[in-house]
């Protein structure tokens, strides 16, 4: 716990950068966008519903196309540049875009780096543990607070497989 207190006054700091979790689409059968439709409209939204097989089947990364876009920028997945040293103690917010197309909870993952969940929604978390993956709910906001402590060139992404494979990933680098 000694590890963490350390850090308490730095859970109110202002945000360094902004991530909005979101899908874009292209071309998609008027079939699947129905089903997709129907998905947010009817269920829950969820990571999985009874219709994902399907809507994995019948798109490819051409068509469907998962984005972490920074906020400061506009750049998204692999045209984000974040370049820290050594030491640093970095605070992102992350938005899970409620009103995306299909929009679903993403379990987001740092490499290399281990992390604080200190806010959700506004509301400060009492259960700090230090963590590499979180899960965002649909529509939420998370603040996390990222310790730099590994040097070296590390990637964050969506654990979902068909969202990493879409694109839904980036580099940053680390320097001593």
């Amino acid at each position: 716990m000694a590890d963490i207190d350390r850090y308490r006054g730095q859970f109110d700091r202002p945000v360094d950068y902004e991530l909005t979790l979101t899908l874009e689409t292209t071309g998609l059968a008027r079939p699947i966008e129905e089903v997709m439709r129907f998905d947010g409209i009817y269920f829950n939204p969820v990571e999985w519903t009874g219709t994902m097989p399907m809507m994995n089947w019948l798109t490819t990364t051409e068509e469907i196309r998962w984005i972490l876009r920074e906020s400061g920028t506009g750049h998204e997945n692999d045209e984000i540049d974040w370049r820290f040293r050594l030491g640093d103690l970095v605070k992102i917010r992350l938005h899970n875009d409620r009103f995306a197309f299909h929009a679903m909870q993403h379990p987001l993952h740092i490499h290399g780096q281990r992390f604080l969940v200190v806010a959700r929604d506004g509301s400060p978390n009492a259960n700090l543990v230090w963590k590499d993956t979180v899960l965002l709910p649909v529509g939420s906001v998370t603040d996390i607070l990222l310790e730099i402590s590994n040097p070296g060139r590390w990637m964050v992404h969506c654990h979902i497989a068909e969202h990493l494979e879409s694109g839904m990933k980036f580099v940053f680098e680390v320097g001593e």
